[in-house]
């Protein structure tokens, strides 16, 4: 009996009867089909491939993992992410979290930045058929691959490397932007999984047959299928022409990434639309008086630690006051709340706050003052600033702190009984509350009193922003806010700060604030970010301080089993529950706001402390990669960030303007690097998941150098070129 096999090229040309497996083989290779032909067993009889993904599109809300997650398709007609449920929802505690995430989700106009994109497959697949490294998932003939398909992108059909993972207990296919190569906001990528995916018995897997039907269409189907069709054939033929034949994807993402932008740029004209308010609570001159406040240091050193206060020699006057700032959150400024926005589509104000704030004033000129705003880290307060005060001082530069919300001054039950420096009884300005409470606190773990259920992913967002509209403020008052009271003390009669750009530090948690407002804030020139980083799941689950307490918490309130957690097999950046809360949290995550900055022509130092237990170096070496900076001196560990030399000047090209980008290493260091001068190890090196307890080892930080390698990178830059030293 003859075999015959009906041929029609996915082009539509005609059918063609073929007898015998030879003849097939010649029709393709004669008529150009693109390889497309139907595979046959050695009897020459058609095998469907017998793995595929999962690809069961419906009108109205889809569960995750229907399709690929993320794709266009779970839009709503608005543009906003919509689902009917959500991975392990069931499990979830309190049970009304599920529902408040997919509430959330609609103030989105899209998805992730970094967070991975899944598909689930109906079958075993062999993960030797995967990519092994970033990089190969890069290569032409990689079989899985995520690639900007924006036609009005400078980097159209460019590939973003990925991580893949395979789990196959649930059979489940993930590939996530790899650390320093974030997503931009606003663009529209995809994610291909090709028929060079082998199934565990080594045969390729292949489309479901509802996408291949759509796939395949010659025109737009009737039903259902069309707005998916609508939606993947221009992205289908996209792909052709760019040397990827319809024929060879076997499953398909098409997303857009969500927009970070608009609410900081709103943010920011709400602060500028108001008058400045503005109050000086005390002034306290070189003297007498600030040696009672700050005490007085055994050394002339930078530092918290120093025995007997913190050195303050070169400030001239220390000023404390507050200032009023716009509150977004809620209508009480000691619970949670989000940003939202009134049916003309204007952010909404509850309420105004007092942000304490500290001024130092270097000794000598004090007319038209070259300023550095300085933000400090988490479960810290503002007078952590002292730390470099001194050291800006000496340099000619004021300094100005704020608290951010829920720390120092602003902490739920503050208190001010204790001096932070010397040994002076009684208050001195700054709250005496820090540590693990204050975290979360801001973090808004515990908070019930809002809306939404304690620890939702858009509380830690929306404090992170508020935080950024408060260092948006103190810019404003800056400009605008009448400093005359100052005018008043002697020696101060022409005080007044210069019209030139900002300079900019942030500690930890304030760098990752920081990259926000310098991304948003068009009077920053220059910024410091010490030891901070972005993509906070992925900085969460590597960090050795942060990852058990609050991985278990979240976990919890997804519906997973903390217990489960295999940071090495399955890390939690790879759950597709942690990745909507990861979604959820982009607009406040340094690392999205990355891109943008990386087009601004401002200068950029990064310190990183190596071996840091706190934020990890791959968090910083990922932000600082996504910036566009180098790295000096030292071989990247964790990323593709470029190598440089010292001294480095003006190495990146912005618009045509040249600024100084890179990322300096120190060791042995700390995550005290710039400020606590002694300090101890908690965990074997290196300090990456599981982590490995050790008895502390005390580590003698290089804060003289931290600090001065800051300082001569802001005097450099106020001499024309910013400039970054070599560390030690």
């Amino acid at each position: 009996m003859a075999l015959y096999f009906d041929m029609r090229c996915r082009d539509g040309r005609e059918a063609v009867r073929i007898s015998s497996l030879a003849s097939l083989l010649a029709f393709a290779a004669l008529f150009g089909c693109d390889g497309d032909m139907p595979r046959v067993d050695d009897a020459g009889v058609f095998v469907p491939a017998r793995v595929t993904p999962r690809f069961e599109p419906s009108d109205g809300p889809m569960a995750f993992g229907a399709i690929a997650w993320p794709d266009d398709l779970y839009l709503d007609a608005d543009g906003h992410p919509e689902l009917s449920s959500l991975p392990s929802e069931e499990m979830a505690l309190p049970e009304e979290f599920p529902d408040a995430m997919r509430a959330t989700l609609s103030d989105l106009d899209g998805f992730s930045v970094g967070a991975p994109v899944f598909f689930y497959l109906q079958g075993e697949i062999d993960p030797a058929s995967l990519p092994q490294s970033p990089s190969a998932s890069t290569r032409e003939d990689s079989s899985v691959f995520l690639l900007d398909v924006d036609p009005a992108s400078p980097t159209a059909f460019r590939r973003v490397p990925v991580s893949v993972s395979w789990n196959a207990g649930l059979r489940q296919l993930a590939m996530r932007p790899w650390d320093g190569h974030p997503l931009t906001p606003g663009r529209r990528y995809a994610a291909v999984l090709t028929d060079s995916v082998l199934d565990d018995l080594g045969d390729p897997i292949g489309p479901a047959p509802r996408f291949a039907a759509i796939r395949d269409a010659a025109m737009r189907p009737e039903g259902a299928d069309a707005a998916a069709y609508d939606h993947y054939t221009p992205v289908l033929s996209s792909l052709a022409s760019n040397g990827i034949p319809r024929a060879r994807v076997a499953g398909l993402a098409a997303f857009t990434v969500q927009t970070v932008a608009p609410d900081m740029r709103d943010a920011r004209a709400t602060v500028w639309a108001r008058s400045p308010a503005l109050t000086i609570d005390e002034m306290v001159a070189a003297g007498p008086a600030l040696d009672a406040l700050l005490g007085e240091p055994v050394e002339d050193a930078p530092g918290l630690d120093v025995e007997g206060g913190v050195v303050h020699r070169r400030i001239g006057w220390l000023v404390q006051g507050s200032m009023s700032s716009p509150w977004l959150l809620s209508d009480d400024p000691q619970v949670h709340g989000r940003f939202r926005r009134d049916g003309e589509g204007r952010l909404i104000v509850e309420r105004d706050v007092e942000v304490p704030f500290t001024l130092t004033i270097p000794a000598g000129e004090v007319e038209r003052l070259r300023l550095v705003i300085y933000q400090h880290g988490l479960g810290s307060e503002r007078s952590t600033v002292m730390g470099i005060a001194d050291a800006l001082a000496g340099a000619g530069f004021a300094v100005l702190a704020i608290d951010i919300p829920f720390h120092g001054s602003r902490a739920t039950g503050a208190g001010d009984v204790n001096h932070n420096y010397g040994p002076t009884p009684g208050p001195d300005g700054f709250g005496d509350r820090t540590g693990q409470e204050i975290q979360l606190d801001f973090l808004g773990v515990v908070d019930e009193a809002g809306e939404l259920p304690g620890f939702h992913p858009a509380y830690p967002r929306d404090i992170f922003r508020q935080s950024v509209v408060d260092l948006m403020t103190s810019v404003h008052a800056v400009r605008e806010g009448d400093w005359s009271a100052l005018a008043a003390s002697p020696g101060l009669e022409t005080f007044g700060f210069a019209d030139a750009p900002i300079g900019f530090v942030g500690v930890s948690l304030g760098g990752i604030l920081g990259t926000v407002f310098v991304a948003h804030e068009p009077e920053i020139g220059a910024a410091v970010l010490n030891v901070t980083g972005g993509d906070l799941i992925r900085l969460v689950e590597r960090s050795g301080s942060f990852s058990e307490l609050f991985l278990s918490i979240l976990f919890t309130k997804v519906g997973l089993d903390a217990r489960a957690l295999d940071p090495l097999g399955y890390p939690a950046s790879f759950h597709p529950e942690i990745a909507v809360v990861q979604t959820l949290l982009d607009r406040g995550d340094a690392i999205a706001h990355a891109p943008l900055l990386a087009t601004q022509p401002k200068h950029l130092l990064f310190q990183l402390a190596r071996e840091d237990e706190t934020v990890p170096n791959s968090a910083t070496e990922a932000l600082a990669r996504a910036t566009g900076a180098a790295i000096v001196g030292a071989d990247p560990v964790h990323t593709d960030l470029e190598r440089a030399e010292a001294p480095l000047r003006d190495n990146v090209e912005v618009d045509g303007i040249r600024v100084t980008r890179g990322l300096t290493v120190f060791a042995p260091a700390t995550h005290g690097l710039l400020t606590q001068r002694t300090s101890s190890a908690r965990f074997e090196a290196p300090v990456e998941p599981p982590f490995r307890p050790t008895a502390p080892r005390p580590v003698m930080n290089p804060v003289d150098a931290a600090v001065g390698q800051l300082v001569h990178f802001f005097e450099s830059w106020r001499s024309g070129s910013a400039e970054i030293e070599a560390a030690p």
